[in-house]
């Protein structure tokens, strides 16, 4: 991933984010969004690739660029 944004989530994020993503009344769009920021999160060690992210997340790579650039 182009290392320009970096994501690095608190444990109190990565549990509101992960509450959003399993969510009955979230969004499918949020959904994919919560699961990026999760995927690139760096402190929980290596990150996949920008294209891993899209593959594994269902999005495009350009959803993934703009989720970790608008976070």
């Amino acid at each position: 991933m182009n290392k320009k944004y970096e994501i690095r989530l608190q444990e109190k994020e990565r549990e509101q984010i992960e509450q959003l993503l399993h969510s009955g009344s979230t969004s499918k769009g949020i959904r994919h969004r919560c699961l990026v920021l999760l995927l690139a999160d760096e402190s929980q060690g290596a990150i996949p690739t920008q294209a891993e992210i899209a593959r594994r997340a269902g999005v495009s790579e350009a959803t993934v660029y703009n989720a970790v650039k608008d976070y």
